[in-house]
């Protein structure tokens, strides 16, 4: 084994079996100089010898600032031979991530999902090993893009190895396996040098090892800068150790000629292209590299210049002075004519004092990689442009650019300092808003619900008189906030008070817009109250002029169907979020689109459209993780357990939500953590758990009946008390219906009644049960949400048989079974099927949907199964995993009525009619 992977053999072995079993994503971590490149380097040719195709990536800090520069790296995979379909593939996503114009990447999902297709369809000849090396250096958009094909593809014929210096591993890839590279011990530090052919005194020996602490980087550069030096009868006491390694690299730089030198710097500050440097060099000049190369620091392969250890470049980059430093900045500006981005950035490495020209490039250059979905790589150098315009005034507004890119990041700690530092030098209250604002914007979008709450609380007095219309925004968006937590409503109202009461008129659109933040303000504080007029705006406000911005129609839709959503004007919304949708995937950030999903999602499953809810949750999912939106990932998540509680695998939603639970603050965001509960409490229903059903439905409310979210858990008192008495704990909660009947009785919100009715039902005895039966089933709006009506009606057919009423029993059970396996609701059909027999029905046959009612993947999946191909074959033919294929299965068969491949088979061997 190679001198620089002494002590790593079962490392390296570990890493290979990650790599070929389970998630095949592996993370190594360690500080510099440990052998995270070594590792990696023996891990690639272990791939290659066993017929991989390897790919590799490395993060530069001078290419930190350059969009998509090492998935472009990536893509042209110099080092593999392409079949032309895949070249050609590979060569049109290189030109949508460098184009303009027309030829510009469409989406930051779909082109992580067409970076992941490219790989996939790569592996289809043989097995894929991404490598990323120094990922702390790797720009934002390339990882941002790696990360999520990485987690996407995990388990895949496509591995990723990824090496970085965070201790925590590489961001984006908490959930999979990450190892530490420790030191070495001292047999292994001992072996390693003993390796090196350099001949060392024992004592010299000794005290490298104690100085390296494991570290084979620095162990190898203190034998290299010492070793020569020494004579056996040296003695610690004499010894010039370096204490760093980057003094040992540094300690060779002044033995060369000065040309050599002025090579290496401009090579450091990004010149290893051979040709850059012949640029600036001339051609002889390039030989000037030739000192270096003879003592190890550089090696030039395929025209470029390698340094021995990234900590050389630093090194080199560092120790030089700021006039040295601007000087190689100024000469490769000059040299790269042709890549405007690189230009400009050396440009501003030359610069040491404000200039309007350098900041005005460097705008141009941040609008390009926001119109690439390149935000990080923008909002850096927005940052840059701000620090080099001598206008105090341009300086603050191109310092709230970079904030409203940042938001798209997730970086919430880089955009908080950030606002910090804005409000601090400037005395315009209005910038000073507009950065408070942005600041608690993205940590809305984290698990940081309250804090964010307190922040955007903290700017409203400036925005108040400087810029009500962005005080109305935020007021939108601390009304949800308030939803979300479950608290600080009366906070928010007081707000709300006095903006109608003192914020001046607004001109033009926005009075409209104005109505339709105050609508929705009005309803998040206070869903249950349902004002009649607040009702007619949701149903009746016309859209918006088509004349004017698409991102104002999105969300004057996109407010008025969330606020038709909490007052259950099911219908209204659904058109409403459905349209915002559509416009917003054509206009509007990221960040709002993932606020319109939510709540599509959730009309979608209230009214018992589970498939289009799933699909929702998964889009969220998506575009959530692209856009690292955590908050909105675990919302997607929740979602999607949610519809597998009902229409899935029960355990599979259990262990789901749990996770996500685990994930959630205490107190931050109380409307998820009650959406987790009723899902945990489904599940176990599913399972045939009642106890742990009613168990997980009581912990909606506390022991006085108090709900731990006053509008979520209410929503779910009807299935709260079912559950309750079917258990056997009547009497548990009957205080927590009786508090919710003072609440609700006598609301004009249809859905609220019909729920409180169920409650009812549940707890009375003898007419007074049949009545409110009567009416949770009979209510003209019920059909509105079918599985709650479902549940009216087996929880009445329930009564009436235990009341030995049998016939008429049998219509309700009949009417709850069909309408359960209408929804993929199989393990309540079986309850209700239960209920049936018991009502004297031999054989109670559930009345099977046709393909018409599946979704086209399910529709699609269905007939290949029904063909007699395995999992395995359509997951290949699809591009799908076979798990994927297997749930796709298990939604459709109760929706067909069938429970075997056989059974199904049969059902498409019919005839038609």
């Amino acid at each position: 084994m190679a001198v620089d992977l002494v002590g790593r053999s079962a490392l390296l072995d570990e890493i290979w079996h990650l790599l070929r079993e389970g998630p095949r994503v592996v993370c190594v971590t360690g500080e510099p100089g440990v052998g995270k490149s070594s590792v990696l380097g023996e891990v690639a040719a272990r791939a290659r010898t066993d017929g991989w195709s390897v790919l590799a990536v490395r993060g530069r800090p001078s290419e930190q600032s350059l969009s998509y520069a090492g998935v472009v790296d990536l893509l042209r995979a110099a080092e593999l031979e392409l079949d032309p379909v895949l070249r050609s593939r590979a060569e049109g996503l290189v030109d949508a991530l460098v184009g303009h114009g027309a030829d510009r990447a469409a989406d930051a999902l779909s082109l992580r999902l067409d970076v992941g297709a490219w790989l996939r369809d790569l592996a289809g000849r043989a097995p894929v090993l991404v490598l990323v090396d120094d990922q702390q250096w790797l720009d934002d958009s390339s990882w941002s893009v790696l990360s999520f094909v990485a987690n996407r593809l995990a388990g895949t014929r496509v591995s990723f190895l990824v090496a970085t210096r965070a201790a925590a591993g590489a961001e984006g890839l908490e959930d999979l396996p990450a190892l530490a590279i420790a030191p070495l011990d001292l047999d292994g530090s001992m072996t390693l040098l003993e390796g090196l052919g350099i001949r060392l005194d024992p004592v010299v020996r000794t005290v490298i090892v104690e100085r390296a602490r494991g570290n084979p980087l620095a162990l190898r550069e203190f034998a290299r800068t010492t070793g020569s030096s020494l004579t056996p009868s040296g003695s610690s006491d004499s010894l010039d150790v370096p204490p760093r390694v980057e003094a040992a690299f540094a300690a060779e730089l002044p033995g060369l000629p000065a040309p050599t030198r002025d090579a290496l710097l401009l090579a450091a500050a990004g010149a290893t292209d051979i040709g850059v440097l012949g640029r600036v060099l001339g051609v002889d000049g390039v030989g000037d590299l030739e000192p270096a190369e003879a003592v190890g620091l550089v090696s030039v392969v395929d025209g470029h210049v390698r340094f021995r250890h990234p900590l050389v470049r630093s090194t080199i980059y560092t120790r030089a002075s700021a006039r040295e430093r601007v000087r190689a900045h100024r000469d490769l500006a000059d040299a790269y004519v042709d890549d405007p981005a690189r230009r400009v950035w050396h440009r501003a490495g030359a610069s040491l004092r404000a200039d309007e020209g350098i900041a005005g490039e460097l705008m141009a250059t941040a609008a390009d990689a926001r119109d690439r979905g390149a935000h990080s790589e923008a909002a850096r150098a927005m940052l840059r442009a701000a620090e080099l315009s001598p206008s105090r005034v341009d300086r603050e507004s191109r310092m709230l650019e970079a904030l409203m890119m940042l938001g798209h990041t997730g970086h919430v700690a880089r955009l908080q300092a950030i606002s910090e530092r804005i409000r601090e030098e400037s005395d315009d209250p209005t910038v000073r808003a507009r950065a408070a604002h942005q600041a608690a914007y993205a940590m809305a979008q984290t698990m940081r619900q309250s804090a964010a709450l307190d922040a955007l609380e903290g700017s409203l007095e400036e925005m108040l008189s400087a810029d009500a219309d962005a005080g109305w925004a935020a007021l939108t968006t601390l009304a949800s906030l308030s939803y979300q937590t479950g608290k600080g409503s009366e906070r928010v109202r007081g707000w709300y008070d006095r903006f109608v009461r003192e914020a001046p008129a607004t001109p033009g659109p926005m009075v409209e817009m104005t109505r339709a933040a105050r609508t929705w303000i009005e309803v998040a504080l206070a869903p249950l109250s349902r004002p009649p007029e607040l009702v007619a705006r949701v149903r009746d406000t016309p859209p918006l002029d088509l004349e004017i911005p698409v991102d104002l129609l999105a969300a004057q839709e996109v407010m008025l169907g969330a606020a038709a959503w909490l007052l259950d004007e099911t219908e209204v919304a659904s058109r409403r979020l459905e349209k915002g949708a559509a416009l917003m995937r054509r206009s509007i950030g990221p960040v709002n689109l993932a606020q319109t999903l939510m709540a599509l999602g959730q009309v979608q499953f209230d009214r018992g459209a589970f498939a289009e809810a799933a699909d929702t949750a998964r889009e969220l999912i998506d575009l959530a993780e692209a856009r690292s939106l955590v908050f909105y990932r675990l919302v997607g998540r929740e979602l999607l357990a949610r519809v597998t509680a009902v229409v899935g695998s029960p355990e599979a939603a259990r262990v789901e939500a749990e996770a996500i639970l685990r994930a959630l603050d205490v107190d931050e965001c109380a409307a998820l953590e009650a959406n987790l509960i009723v899902t945990l409490a489904r599940a176990a229903f599913a399972a045939g758990d009642l106890a742990g059903s009613a168990r997980h439905a009581r912990a909606l409310f506390r022991a006085d009946g108090r709900p731990l979210h006053p509008h979520v858990c209410l929503r779910a008192l009807g299935e709260v008390a079912q559950v309750a008495v079917r258990a056997g704990e009547r009497d548990a909660v009957a205080v927590i219906v009786e508090r919710a009947r003072a609440r609700l009785e006598g609301t004009a919100d249809a859905r609220f009644e019909l729920i409180l009715q169920r409650a009812l039902a549940a707890l009375a005895e003898g007419d007074e049960a049949e009545a409110f039966h009567a009416m949770a089933t009979s209510h003209p709006h019920a059909t509105t949400w079918p599985f709650e009506l479902a549940h009216a009606e087996l929880g009445y057919g329930t009564w009436l048989r235990r009341q030995r009423r049998s016939t008429q029993a049998r219509d309700h059970l009949a009417t709850a079974r069909d309408a359960y396996a209408r929804l993929g609701a199989h393990a309540w059909a079986a309850v209700a099927e239960a209920e049936l027999r018991a009502a004297g029905v031999a054989q109670a046959a559930m009345a099977p949907a046709d393909l018409d009612d599946l979704t086209p993947q399910e529709r699609q999946i269905v007939l290949m199964a029904g063909r007699g191909l395995t999992n395995r074959e359509i997951g290949k033919q699809l591009f799908l995993s076979p798990r994927t294929v297997s749930t796709h299965l298990y939604h459709a068969f109760p929706k067909l009525g069938v429970t075997s491949r056989a059974q199904l088979r049969d059902l498409l061997d019919r005839p038609a009619g």
